[in-house]
């Protein structure tokens, strides 16, 4: 039978320690574990942890040390991430269902792979928090197969890959690629954006997908002086705005030019008009037979 356990030593300690938990013993598959009790403290683990559930306060952290695996199956339930989670190097997080994240998660990639997997065939990340990854190309938002990923209103933000080019992307919030000395890579089978992505840096952003779909709210921009956004050649922009600000920002085609795949409707294509901006043009003969 699923049991709800809730972490009862606000100073802080080992998950599997089978005190810290009311009732007495260490949450495991099927269970929902609730890190909710008051204080500032730090959760840790060092092996590798599944539960249904995982809810977090504003002041704790949960700590997932190096080389371990940490699932939760099925969301925050009624609950939410409020707190703080950190990915060591070499671990990963695996998240399914309705993760509602008001706080942070954190990849902290060094040396070895470290990522947040999508756990079954979807994973929406909804609340207004954030996930951050290190300026390190070791970082992953990964998948098994080709699930979906729909981040509602999160802030992803950092360097290295989301997407093993089976991935659908639904983003209503903002992703963006702010990393000095690596690029964030979305590596996707198509996505829909009705929010913004963006590239802050020279390393920036880089979009590949198969089709890359935008509401009129949907926002592709390069923000700050030299910043970059590539486009894969392949890759075709339908909808929303692409844009840059600041001076020597450009959105640019990754290699070679923008392509035509299956439909170029209403496509974005690169214009090098003075104001050096993306402007939408009908398909060109190729593109309609």
């Amino acid at each position: 039978m699923a049991t709800v356990f809730v972490f009862n030593n606000v100073g802080g300690g080992d998950w599997n320690t089978s005190a810290n938990w009311t009732p007495n013993g260490v949450p495991a598959a099927g269970d929902t574990a609730q890190i909710t009790s008051g204080g500032t403290y730090t959760v840790s683990t060092t092996q590798n942890e599944t539960i249904a559930i995982l809810e977090t306060a504003k002041s704790v952290t949960l700590a997932i040390g190096s080389h371990t695996t940490f699932d939760v199956t099925s969301g925050t339930g009624p609950g939410a991430n409020a707190g703080a989670i950190t990915v060591a190097n070499g671990a990963t997080i695996e998240l399914g269902g309705t993760f509602l994240n008001s706080g942070s998660i954190a990849l902290n990639a060094t040396t070895s792979n470290t990522a947040l997997q999508v756990d079954g065939a979807a994973l929406t990340l909804s609340g207004t928090g954030t996930v951050a990854l290190t300026d390190n190309s070791l970082n992953a938002i990964a998948t098994n197969g080709a699930p979906v990923l729909s981040n509602a209103a999160n802030t992803i933000s950092g360097a290295g890959t989301i997407g093993n080019g089976g991935l659908t992307l639904f983003n209503g919030g903002k992703i963006i690629g702010n990393g000095a000395a690596n690029e964030l890579i979305l590596n996707l089978d198509n996505g829909f954006n009705s929010g913004t992505l963006e590239g802050t840096t020279a390393q920036g952003l880089l979009i590949s997908a198969f089709e890359f779909d935008q509401t009129a709210n949907g926002v592709v921009l390069a923000s700050g002086a030299g910043a970059r956004v590539h486009i894969g050649d392949t890759t075709v922009i339908s909808g929303g705005t692409v844009k840059t600000v600041g001076a020597g920002a450009a959105v640019d085609v990754a290699a070679g030019a923008v392509g035509c795949r299956r439909c170029c409707r209403q496509a974005w294509h690169w214009s090098p008009t003075r104001h050096r901006s993306w402007r939408r043009r009908r398909r060109s003969a190729a593109c309609r037979r």
